[in-house]
């Protein structure tokens, strides 16, 4: 019986076990989206919150206890600078879980761990377009940068 144990073991040893949750944490930050297994996701759910939480405080004391969770700076620089503000004005659920099926190899139960709320970005050139409008989008570019050859070579002579 597994009386007043907590979390999942994963079949690792403890060592191996936090490194691999440390790994997940930090691809997850950075990356902002993580492709992995069900049980892992919901392993690391909770401690990537609590690390959110944990930056909103500011300071040095929180920056210090994200330090010994996570110690590499730019993964708690970006919690403090990014994270945290983008998230001041809610109380919890920074993440949500998307199931996406089973994986082929071992049928795994696979998820897609991703926060609320995204940031930002712009689209590229061509995005969410359709095919002619891609194209169209492509073609002109190719001109203006043979354009701009054709006038470098110009100014040469």
């Amino acid at each position: 019986m597994r009386k007043r144990i907590f979390g999942r073991r994963l079949n690792k040893n403890t060592n191996k076990r936090k490194a691999l949750f440390r790994s997940l944490m930090r691809s997850f930050i950075l990356n902002e989206k993580l492709k992995t297994t069900d049980a892992k996701a919901a392993s690391i759910r909770p401690e990537v919150e609590k690390l959110v939480t944990k930056a909103k405080q500011k300071g040095d004391a929180a920056q210090r206890d994200l330090m010994k969770k996570i110690p590499q700076t730019e993964v708690v620089h970006k919690i403090i600078r990014d994270l945290a503000p983008r998230f001041a004005d809610r109380a919890g659920g920074y993440t949500r879980v998307l199931k996406l099926g089973n994986r082929l190899k071992d049928a795994a139960p696979m998820v897609l761990l991703q926060w609320t709320e995204t940031s930002r970005i712009v689209a590229p050139l061509g995005a969410g377009k359709g095919k002619k409008e891609k194209k169209a989008a492509k073609v002109a570019k190719v001109a203006k940068i043979a354009e701009k050859k054709s006038q470098a070579k110009k100014t040469k002579k």
